[in-house]
């Protein structure tokens, strides 16, 4: 009797193990990772992205000041020799990086660029928190967390 006993104990253990195992796989399955950045751009790249487009948006909107229009593309702006205010200077292979859209009377812009992290996960740019602009702006659905607008 002692023999069926110790049987039916190592039974249960066997089976209390398998449970254990089962339910710390399910916690690792079922459990929300953080979200990383994917790869390609860091965080400190992204801040890069993010200060070059406000810097873009400062330049074009001085252009606009001189020229009482802005430019059709950011190729063409960046090609403007005759346009000697520019503050900031990004390279032809760099214009990739950004989107630029004009509204057809090129009174109204949105310049943006695509994140791979949300801008509450990336947090402050230049000491200050990220600001976001809301809603649609020329068909760029700017509250998209991943998306970071500047725009007249």
């Amino acid at each position: 009797m002692d023999t069926n006993n110790q049987k039916g104990f190592a039974n249960i253990v066997l089976i209390v193990v398998i449970v254990a195992i089962v339910a710390v796989g399910g916690y690792f399955v079922f459990t929300k990772k953080e979200e990383a950045p994917k790869e390609g751009l860091s965080k400190a790249e992204m801040v890069h992205l993010i200060t070059n487009v406000q810097m873009l948006s400062l330049d074009l909107k001085n252009y606009y000041k001189l020229r009482k229009g802005y430019p059709l593309s950011l190729a063409a702006f960046i090609g403007d020799d005759s346009y000697s205010e520019r503050s900031f200077f990004i390279s032809e292979d760099q214009i990739n990086n950004y989107q630029y859209i004009i509204s057809s009377d090129r009174q109204h812009f949105v310049i943006y660029t695509t994140l791979l992290l949300s801008k509450d996960k990336i947090g402050l740019v230049n000491g200050r928190p990220i600001d976001t602009v809301a809603g649609n702006v020329l068909g760029v659905v700017c509250s998209d967390p991943k998306i970071f607008c500047s725009t007249d």
